[in-house]
């Protein structure tokens, strides 16, 4: 179905995601521990900006869906009355 196969997608973005910011990790404090410290202290940061981002953009995207419909229906409405 239609939700089985969205939640397969989001899952599998959410695990691929996941094992690169391991692998990522894994990889910079072999090579440089200090930076990776630094950078996984800034882990903190980087998330709150990014779910500001979300919700910041999913307050646009209603903004788009109300003119988008409003557009449509005088769309609608001309041809209608042709």
């Amino acid at each position: 179905t239609l939700v089985r196969s969205a939640l397969a997608d989001r899952l599998s973005t959410i695990v691929q995601n996941l094992s690169l910011t391991i692998t990522a990790l894994a990889l910079a404090f072999t090579y440089s521990w200090r930076v990776a410290a630094v950078v996984t202290a800034c882990f903190p940061l980087l998330i709150a900006a990014s779910l500001t981002e979300q919700l910041f953009l999913k307050g646009f995207g209603g903004d788009y869906t109300s003119a988008y419909s409003r557009a449509t229906s005088v769309a609608r409405e001309a041809i209608v009355n042709i």
